[in-house]
């Protein structure tokens, strides 16, 4: 497209944080429909980093430039105030060797030239190659460093270049106006909406909103950036820095990468609080709670390290990497386990029996294992005596046919819907990958019941439940 007036001016206003709501509609339109003002966009953020930088150094020039003229001023000051005395030591002289010796006057000549030379120099203006020396008791000016620069004289940091962009923004909502770029230049931060088309820089932080209630595997998809040919999509509750074109550091949420089939891809680096993930041309989903961080490939290969250890996680098949504890050896796992951001869960077979419940195992939450001699819990009534279990952190396991694929709802007593698990394993308290979420229960009777579905919704036809009755001890 030509240069449109009107969308600079409103590009110039958003990336100096003046732009009106009004104005920020007409923006986000004019990005979404024309490819070319995405590519203006990150046009004019580049000339205007630049710009920035340029006055930054102009100030400093002109701060030089008026403390130079200042102590010139002061050394001119004090050389007048010792010419009468030079003088009159110059006269003393002459009265010595008048008569005498003509040598005072090739002297004098060579002084002259020598002060011309000196008052010369002083009067250059200055450059950004050379300073002014200046007579002082005190070799380092006011207000500098020990080098004699202003602080701001010194070295900054190069305008940063682009190394991605937006590529998609969920629509308005009330979770949108909590998802920003947090971008750092210098001391100042500025908070920036997220705009479809935006360039994004080394060290801009995104952050998704909240994360969701009452969602879990199939959460939606915020926002989504590419990365020298790698599309990431990111979920609710998701912060990540792009360091550069090949690496992210995320501090929590979840991601799906799909590297490019149409271009190279150079390996993408992924960064998090329990491990690194490195992906060459890999498709894959990483999840990063404060329990650990989860590694799944659908495609490809991965590898997961951290200082305790590292794993190869090939197609197919996840590990799980916990504070100072090594990643877990890779297992396998179904397609249907992977959250795949705007693709939407992969398509599985229909199921061609009833799904059928057919135990319940109680799970220590704390190791995430079996509890012996409760797996599977024995029919009937089920007696538990907390202070005779290895934790009071528990969580209940249903174990079903099909293992996956299918969608369990757990109730509890009269409540209905207490928890729905879309992905195996199905956990009546829920779990991250595995990770299962502690379930510590008062003492008295509970009933549960888990109904399978042949669906991921929860609201097709029910297969066979299985109902087991708890009673709770703590004694």
């Amino acid at each position: 497209m030509s240069h449109d007036p009107r969308f600079d001016e409103l590009a110039m206003a958003y990336l100096t944080g003046g732009i009106t709501a009004a104005d920020m509609e007409d923006f986000e339109r004019r990005l979404k429909a024309d490819p070319a003002a995405r590519s203006r966009l990150a046009e004019l953020s580049e000339q205007e980093l630049a710009l920035r930088h340029i006055f930054v150094h102009a100030e400093n020039r002109r701060r030089f430039a008026s403390h130079a003229d200042t102590a010139i001023a002061e050394s001119r000051r004090a050389s007048k105030s010792r010419l009468p005395r030079l003088r009159r030591t110059r006269a003393a002289r002459g009265q010595r060797v008048r008569g005498g010796s003509t040598l005072w006057i090739p002297l004098t000549a060579a002084a002259g030239l020598l002060l011309c030379l000196l008052l010369f120099v002083a009067n250059r203006p200055s450059t950004d190659s050379g300073r002014v020396a200046v007579a002082s008791k005190d070799p380092v000016r006011p207000g500098t460093d020990t080098d004699g620069r202003w602080p701001e004289e010194k070295a900054r940091p190069a305008p940063k270049r682009p190394v991605g962009n937006i590529v998609y923004v969920a629509e308005e909502g009330a979770a949108s106006r909590e998802m920003r770029i947090r971008r750092h230049d210098g001391d100042r931060e500025e908070r920036l909406p997220l705009v479809e088309g935006m360039p994004l820089l080394a060290g801009d932080r995104i952050e998704t909103g909240p994360r969701e209630p009452d969602v879990e595997e199939q959460r939606p998809v915020r926002a989504a950036v590419e990365l020298a040919g790698t599309t990431i999509d990111l979920a609710d509750g998701t912060q990540v820095e792009t360091v550069s074109e090949e690496e992210l550091r995320v501090d929590r949420g979840l991601l799906y990468a799909v590297a490019s089939s149409e271009r190279p891809a150079p390996a993408l680096t992924v960064r998090t609080p329990h491990a690194e993930v490195r992906a060459e041309r890999a498709t894959m989903d990483v999840s990063v709670a404060s329990g650990g961080t989860a590694l799944r490939v659908e495609k490809g290969s991965a590898s997961m390290q951290n200082a305790q250890g590292a794993v190869q996680v090939q197609a197919l098949q996840k590990s799980v990497a916990r504070a100072e504890q090594a990643p877990t050896p890779a297992v396998a796992i179904y397609a249907s386990a992977f959250w795949r951001g705007r693709l939407g869960p992969a398509a599985t077979a229909p199921v061609e029996v009833e799904p059928a419940v057919l135990g319940f195992t109680l799970i220590d939450a704390d190791r995430d294992e079996p509890i012996a001699g409760f797996d599977p819990l024995p029919p009937g009534e089920v007696v538990l005596n907390l202070a005779q279990l290895p934790t009071r952190r528990l969580n209940i396991r249903a174990n079903t046919e099909p293992e996956s694929g299918i969608s369990v709802r757990f109730d509890i007593d009269s409540r209905l819907r207490h928890k729905l698990e879309q992905i195996a394993p199905y956990a009546f308290n829920g779990d991250t990958d595995s990770d299962y979420e502690p379930w510590t229960p008062t003492p008295g009777t509970y009933v549960i019941t888990a109904t399978p579905f042949a669906d991921l919704t929860g609201h097709g036809k029910p297969g066979k439940a299985l109902r087991v009755t708890i009673r709770v001890q703590d004694r």
